[in-house]
């Protein structure tokens, strides 16, 4: 009868990674010590293979990175969640949480029309400027979504806005010309 035991993980020091050869083995990524926190990450179904943090900018493996437990790609590897690594999305979080301990302003109801589009929103999310830190409001996902797609500022809007000017008719165009200059003229 054949031996099945598994093979010993080996100790990657520089990531603080233990990485076995058994696909269905769990690889643990252990935090700083100061943290005082082991996570497990279940790296099956994750391809091999880099990626390049869209924070730090630097190329790291695979499994640095979080994947849906149930969310596949066309050839069966967990779906990548975003391309922010583990270590840049906890110093998000955390940033985030500090941010949100700091606004007084209340969540608002469900139903309440959305700060950014003003149609009805289910549940509002918490939006702020990645680069200022500072609190905007609470605006629906769509538009929390659709905003960060477009650099989250007013600048990447302006080539959408151009291209849904081209084909728009006159009269569209001046209500939305009409809309931009009251807002600027209101002095906010």
């Amino acid at each position: 009868m054949e031996s099945t035991e598994r093979s010993k993980p080996r100790v990657s020091a520089q990531r603080r990674l233990f990485v076995s050869s058994d696909p269905t083995v769990a690889s643990i990524v252990k935090l700083p010590a100061e943290e005082g926190r082991v996570t497990m990450v279940d790296t099956t179904g994750i391809p091999e293979g880099t990626c390049v943090c869209s924070v730090c900018g630097i190329e790291k493996d695979n499994k640095e990175f979080s994947f849906y437990k149930k969310r596949f790609t066309n050839d069966g590897y967990r779906l990548m969640t975003n391309t922010n690594c583990r270590s840049c999305s906890n110093e998000m979080s955390k940033q985030r949480a500090k941010l949100r301990k700091k606004v007084t302003e209340p969540r608002p109801e469900p139903g309440t029309p959305c700060a950014c589009c003003g149609k009805p929103a289910d549940k509002h999310e918490f939006d702020h400027d990645h680069e200022t830190e500072k609190f905007r409001g609470y605006i629906c996902k769509d538009c929390n979504v659709g905003l960060g797609k477009f650099g989250d500022n007013s600048e990447g809007l302006i080539a959408p806005l151009m291209y849904l000017f081209d084909s728009e008719s006159e009269e569209q165009k001046n209500r939305a010309i009409e809309k931009l200059t009251e807002y600027i003229n209101s002095g906010k």
